[in-house]
């Protein structure tokens, strides 16, 4: 499944103010040896503490800390970022969907700035302005020309001409971010969304209108859609599945309805290529995750020992974390599922490891990098494909916020992995290169 986190520069069209950001973020583990405002911040995030005096606390041991330390970027302060950005935002969700359309009276036009260099931006590590956060990208698979992005903070977008041009479909809906995109395999027109205030949203008409799918008691639990797809099922139609972090969900009316399938953080979704029925997914354990697969169009799931997944990463000791894999499947190869495993070992931090199964997950092995999970990293031999250095020696990365995973259609040996960067192998997951 692709799932990023690139910048996007949005021009030609006026986004409107954010009122409130609330996409979650699966924390980083942390060292004894981290600073103060490392560990109050992941306090408060384990413990569901959203008070402006632990926010207050966090930022003063943040600043202190930063005053007598020069900044250096990690993923602890991306993750600091976000974590005060949704805290300072939580205030200004809309509570009701009505008066959108006063807030956008008055007549608007863009003053630029129109220059954007990344750079320049990179060298202030600074986001430019124009410029925002793509979660996802989705393609219509009945007509390609249909590509739908979802963003951090600027909402939905659509390009009916294969990315050339876009256009803002969410502009008078009460949210920012969307994380994540389903499309209709047969109908571009029809497209579900998640987005960052726990919402599922639908549109049969390309996105000129929306209503809000599963009814006021599903609708009522603010769930992070982590992956929605829509299969066809045995009978003609077509069922659609949500992974979130309040259990799988799936419905066989477009959403009308939403049928609880189990309890668990559930991150990925993919199907075997050329049999629908048989649904693969990720599920978030404690400091693990764990491989899930169903026989029956995501009715019902096999628990991780009944579904195989011999082989699949796991932490041999409490200083092992490894809690995001994407996983991603080819018609050119249909038995064939690749794992992109990231976390942290007492040597490094980052990519956890490539694994792959070429028997629909009953085994799976480890080809990439190194003699086991983790660093310690080396360009040659163990690169870390997930950190910020262009030749892979660099620990760590955002590896819990941007990772996407692509096997070819045409090629199961060539695949593309992305944290920071983009990287490209052609060899199966068993050498890899800065794309």
């Amino acid at each position: 499944m692709i799932r990023l986190s690139f910048s996007l520069l949005l021009i030609g069209a006026f986004v409107l103010p954010i009122w409130s950001q609330t996409v979650p973020q699966t924390p980083y583990g942390f060292a004894t040896s981290d600073p103060d405002w490392v560990r109050l911040m992941y306090e408060a995030v384990a413990n569901g503490d959203k008070s402006e005096t632990t926010l207050e606390a966090v930022r003063e041991a943040y600043a202190h800390f930063h005053s007598n330390h020069p900044f250096e970027k990690t993923r602890h302060t991306q993750f600091y970022k976000r974590w005060v950005r949704q805290s300072d935002l939580k205030g200004h969700r809309r509570d009701v969907l009505g008066g959108v359309a006063n807030r956008l009276s008055g007549a608007w036009s863009e003053l630029g700035p129109w220059h954007y260099d990344p750079e320049v931006a990179m060298d202030f590590q600074v986001q430019s302005p124009g410029a925002c956060h793509v979660y996802t990208v989705d393609q219509a698979a009945s007509n390609h020309e249909v590509v739908w992005a979802g963003t951090a903070t600027a909402g939905a977008w659509k390009s009916t001409d294969h990315g050339a041009h876009w256009n803002l479909m969410t502009r008078e809906l009460p949210f920012g971010s969307v994380y994540a995109i389903a499309i209709h395999p047969e109908d571009p027109d029809r497209v579900w969304i998640g987005e960052g205030d726990g919402q599922l949203w639908r549109t049969t008409d390309g996105g000129d209108s929306w209503s809000v799918c599963g009814g006021s008691a599903f609708g009522s639990v603010d769930r992070w859609y982590r992956d929605l797809k829509i299969w066809p099922d045995s009978l003609g139609g077509h069922f659609l599945l949500a992974a979130t972090n309040y259990g799988m969900w799936r419905s066989e009316d477009g959403g009308e309805t939403m049928d609880y399938i189990g309890a668990g953080e559930f991150m990925e979704l993919e199907a075997h290529p050329e049999n629908a029925e048989v649904i693969y997914t990720v599920e978030l354990v404690g400091n693990n995750t764990a491989f899930r697969k169903s026989l029956d169009g995501g009715q019902t799931f096999l628990t991780a020992s009944e579904s195989g997944g011999l082989g699949w990463p796991t932490t041999p000791t409490s200083e092992h974390e490894q809690r995001r894999c994407e996983i991603s499947v080819t018609p050119a190869n249909p038995s064939k599922i690749m794992v992109l495993a990231s976390g942290s070992t007492p040597e490094g931090s980052g990519l956890y490891g490539i694994y792959v199964s070429d028997d629909e997950g009953a085994t799976f092995s480890q080809t990439c990098c190194g003699d086991g999970p983790g660093g310690p990293w080396d360009a040659e031999n163990n690169p870390n494909i997930l950190g910020w250095s262009g030749d892979g020696t660099g620990d760590g990365g955002q590896f819990y916020y941007d990772l996407a995973l692509g096997l070819s259609p045409t090629d199961s040996e060539r695949a593309f992995a992305a944290g920071i960067s983009v990287w490209r192998s052609l060899n199966g997951g068993g050498n890899w290169s800065l794309n």
